[in-house]
């Protein structure tokens, strides 16, 4: 357990966070000096704007119409710790948030340094906050709190306990759709074990326990069920709530070249035709790291969570939210971190830290950024 609980990089992940802290309030004190406003998605506080207005809904009296794209338990861990605390929705879920960047922060350093040093794991958490749309880990949305089932179940996985790392799996499943896709991925980790271990027959299968994952997502399939006779409400109300398609899969071709014609149809002075541009480079640039990091060696189950949860929400027919999804590609951090060249290293973090504090100024005005 003192093990485990190795304060020796407890002071550099509080460094870090609070350094980040610092520079969104920065952020948001500039953001209200900006005339512009879009009032429409504008929550009881900036960090609770677009999705945070839902959760904190959800929270409260529960599901509205089509408010079942957004997974229970983000929304319910709010209400579980307003009610046992005694404070406001809005308060617990500016808790929640912060907490969990500070586990996810502790998870990704210790999972980071079981294949590389300290250096490199410190840089990775630099790397991690200050990428452009890392400001909504600190945000009333379920990133934080996602991130931290993600990492937590690895690294549980890596330590070959794959009854913890299975359950919090399952947790992830709960929190985000994307979160099935630890399925793969620690199955992989499972028969990568199997082999290590030749198949010891004294042994349990770890794969068996992998069958937890999905757990999450059923149980909250079956509520759906019961409650609206539609275990894929979620998948249905996709298409009037935020625009994607409801179950029909569009392939990419068919994607990128929704995009072409956007490029080539809306203004250069239309804001949607910089968000497009935001989103389009943003998925062509993940998909150049993806690739990068697979011929570089980054553990293959890292890579094969980091694809699926970015080539998955393509499938809607947009690449809407793709800045924001990159947050759980998280080879993209370890990546970067392994860059010999000081210069490009440190050049990209401080593109990094400039386009996430113009990104946090314009969605703490209400304007959509991912």
């Amino acid at each position: 357990m003192k093990k485990f609980l190795d304060s020796n990089n407890l002071p550099i992940i509080l460094f870090i966070f609070l350094a980040w802290r610092i520079f969104l309030f920065m952020s948001q004190a500039l953001s209200e000096s900006l005339s512009i406003i879009h009032k429409a998605y504008i929550g009881p506080v900036p960090i609770a704007n677009f999705d945070g207005i839902h959760y904190l809904s959800i929270a409260k009296i529960g599901y509205q119409q089509y408010e079942q794209v957004f997974f229970p338990f983000f929304p319910f861990s709010i209400n579980i710790i307003s009610s046992i605390f005694k404070i406001s929705y809005l308060e617990s879920g500016i808790f929640i948030s912060h907490l969990f960047v500070i586990l996810s922060l502790y998870f990704l350093w210790k999972l980071v340094n079981l294949d590389f040093n300290k250096k490199i794991a410190n840089v990775t958490l630099l790397f991690f906050l200050f990428f452009p749309t890392s400001f909504f880990l600190g945000n009333i949305y379920s990133e934080s709190l996602f991130l931290f089932f993600v990492f937590s179940s690895f690294y549980f996985a890596r330590k070959k306990n794959f009854i913890v790392s299975s359950i919090m799996g399952a947790f992830a499943s709960a929190t985000r759709v994307v979160g099935i896709f630890m399925f793969p991925a620690l199955l992989f980790e499972a028969l990568l074990y199997n082999r290590q271990m030749n198949k010891n027959i004294n042994k349990i299968n770890p794969a068996i326990y992998i069958l937890i994952v999905p757990v999450g997502i059923l149980v909250y399939m079956y509520y759906l069920l019961k409650k609206y006779s539609d275990p894929l409400i979620f998948v249905h109300s996709q298409a009037v709530f935020t625009g994607r398609t409801g179950g029909q899969i569009i392939l990419l071709p068919q994607v990128i070249w929704r995009y072409i014609k956007i490029f080539l149809t809306v203004p250069f002075s239309n804001y949607d035709y910089w968000i497009s541009l935001l989103e389009f480079f943003s998925f062509a640039f993940i998909i150049l790291i993806l690739y990068l990091s697979y011929k570089s060696g980054i553990r293959k189950s890292y890579i094969i969570f980091s694809s699926l949860a970015i080539i998955f929400p393509t499938l809607s027919g947009t690449f809407q939210s793709i800045p924001r999804y990159l947050i759980a590609s998280f080879v993209v951090f370890i990546f970067f971190s392994k860059i010999k060249n000081k210069v490009i290293k440190y050049s990209l973090l401080a593109v990094g830290c400039v386009l996430e504090g113009l990104l946090a100024a314009l969605f703490y005005r209400g304007y959509f950024v991912g």
